[in-house]
């Protein structure tokens, strides 16, 4: 009879894990405040129900209070994530939509919480139109601790004032 119970709740707690979908997935969507990322360095980020992705997804829209010249730090962003989506993993891809002015730049790479570096750092320059990132990069040492930034995207140069459109970000763990 105990064992029966205990089977039964087994199998009842396993459900939801289930239903999660795969376990080294994460995506942040902007469907509500808790999936939107942490703002640094001076960005005013809302959530634009009007300007969509080409694959008609709504986008979180950043405009930089200042320049990157103004700045010690470039302005950025943090998707914070489970460490336990990147524990014993040897890569990440991290892909999204993104729009910005010509001339302006975008940093990217996965850290730690306390913004050591996992993955080599890409920058990637922006043309004004949509523009696809896939970010595939190895996980240089061992993943640890409770909190990732999968990604850390700077605003590598980017001015004051000026608007930058991002689709969901989708962050993926690979053995």
């Amino acid at each position: 009879m105990k064992l029966g119970l205990h089977l039964v709740a087994v199998t009842l707690l396993m459900l939801p894990m289930a239903a999660c979908g795969d376990p080294r997935t994460q995506e942040w969507n902007y469907s509500n405040i808790a999936n939107t990322p942490e703002n640094w360095g001076g960005l005013k980020i809302s959530v634009n129900n009007e300007v969509k992705t080409p694959d008609g997804q709504p986008t979180l829209e950043l405009v930089p209070e200042y320049g990157t010249e103004d700045l010690e730090w470039p302005s950025h962003l943090r998707y914070p994530a489970r460490a336990a989506l990147a524990i014993g993993a040897k890569s990440v891809e991290i892909t999204f939509w993104i729009k910005g002015d010509v001339g302006s730049q975008i940093a990217m790479r996965m850290t730690s919480a306390n913004a050591s570096h996992y993955t080599v750092t890409k920058s990637y320059d922006l043309t004004g139109a949509w523009q696809k990132i896939e970010f595939k990069e190895a996980i240089n040492g061992q993943v640890s601790g409770k909190w990732l930034s999968a990604p850390r995207l700077l605003l590598s140069r980017a001015k004051g004032g000026q608007h930058f459109f991002i689709g969901p970000v989708m962050f993926k763990a690979i053995e």
